[in-house]
């Protein structure tokens, strides 16, 4: 998207990198959910007034969305990377290490968009929730596909319920981001995705 001329400040127009100001604005949403970040605090952070931020994103609602997409579009990328490892397994287990990796980095921006509540009873919009829901659905339906190819490839028991190991795991997700948020150590956190790795269902024998 590059940078923006707002051309709503006297004199010369002050552009600014659109980029930057969302990861701003993701890092003030990330911190204090949609309800908790005000203008003042959103502005402040983007570095922007409050007529260029409506000029160039409008309302909160709509900036709000556009940051979400920002951070969603970068996590769907790195979960089709873990993912494309050579085995679900493998895969998985990339994904819950790289995960503790990132929630754990007091710099890592996003953590709150994968553990806050849904949107419901804020000021967001019908459509905005709505388009929460899908994203933070994103995750699970991309372990669910890559589980359901590993089950047609043998890797894994023909009985495995894609549904409900896909679950399992981003359950396992969520708790480890909302541990990390709350002050969990990665070595703890580490020893945790030990103990999810090893309810990894084993290839029956009768599969083989």
């Amino acid at each position: 998207m590059g940078k923006i001329l707002t051309g709503n400040e006297p004199g010369r127009p002050r552009s600014f990198c659109v980029e930057a100001a969302l990861a701003a604005a993701m890092r003030v949403f990330a911190a204090k959910g949609y309800e908790g970040a005000s203008l003042s605090d959103l502005t402040e952070a983007m570095g922007i007034n409050r007529p260029s931020l409506y000029a160039a994103f409008g309302n909160k609602d709509s900036l709000f969305r556009q940051a979400m997409d920002q951070y969603v579009q970068a996590g769907a990328e790195h979960v089709a990377e873990c993912l494309a490892a050579p085995t679900a397994r493998e895969g998985v287990e990339r994904l819950l290490r790289e995960g503790v990796a990132r929630w754990t980095d007091p710099e890592w921006p996003g953590l709150c968009f994968v553990t806050q509540m849904p949107l419901q009873g804020t000021g967001a919009s019908i459509e905005t929730r709505l388009d929460m829901a899908e994203k933070r659905a994103i995750v699970e339906q991309a372990l669910k596909r890559r589980i359901a190819q590993a089950v047609a490839d043998g890797e894994l028991p023909r009985s495995t319920d894609a549904d409900d190991l896909a679950r399992f795991y981003f359950v396992i997700i969520q708790g480890l981001a909302l541990q990390a948020q709350h002050g969990g150590a990665a070595k703890e956190l580490l020893s945790v995705v030990d103990v999810a790795m090893q309810r990894w269902p084993a290839r029956a024998a009768a599969d083989a």
